[in-house]
């Protein structure tokens, strides 16, 4: 029976052997001007998506960052390439896209102060925080519609960052 204990213990250790013990506030990191999901990034993210086949109550945000250069309007586009391309991988690994919602910071909300390259690589993130709520059912809605956000159909000025953005996902 000892013996029957043992090969259930290590089945189990066996099972969970890769799965972080949190993902709030992992990050991939990109290079300088570009989306493109690294090698490095791929394993972080399945990792993730194996701990959120574990959670199936988490569902979470990915954050996209970028550096202090370059315009507003491209930082806030290339911040949202890189959460979307991030939530494309975790998609490809089984986790449902409802329970996924990107956003763009682009530049305006950097996560480490200061400037040269140092920081600038590590500004060059998509961060996945954890949502302990569902997304809503409307977002859904506004996803199948590819509106991006509350203020997108209002003449109103934008709020100062961040952005949310509404992936349309395949």
């Amino acid at each position: 029976m000892k013996k029957i204990s043992y090969v259930i213990a290590l089945l189990g250790l066996a099972a969970c052997a890769g799965v972080p013990d949190k993902i709030d506030n992992a990050q991939v990191y990109y290079d300088f001007n570009s989306a493109v999901v690294s090698d490095a990034a791929r394993k972080n993210l399945e990792s993730q998506a194996l701990y959120m086949k574990k959670n199936p109550n988490i569902n979470v945000v990915l954050g996209g960052h970028c550096d202090e250069r370059g315009s507003t309007e491209y930082n806030l586009a290339l911040g949202a390439l890189r959460a979307g391309n991030a939530a494309h991988v975790l998609i490809h690994e089984g986790i449902e896209p409802e329970r996924i919602q990107t956003i763009s910071y682009g530049k305006e909300n950097p996560q480490y102060p200061g400037t040269g390259e140092k920081v600038w690589a590590k500004n060059r993130n998509a961060t996945t925080k954890v949502k302990g709520k569902k997304i809503p059912p409307v977002a859904g809605f506004f996803i199948a519609l590819g509106i991006r956000h509350r203020y997108c159909n209002t003449d109103k000025k934008l709020p100062s960052g961040p952005y949310y953005i509404y992936h349309i996902h395949p």
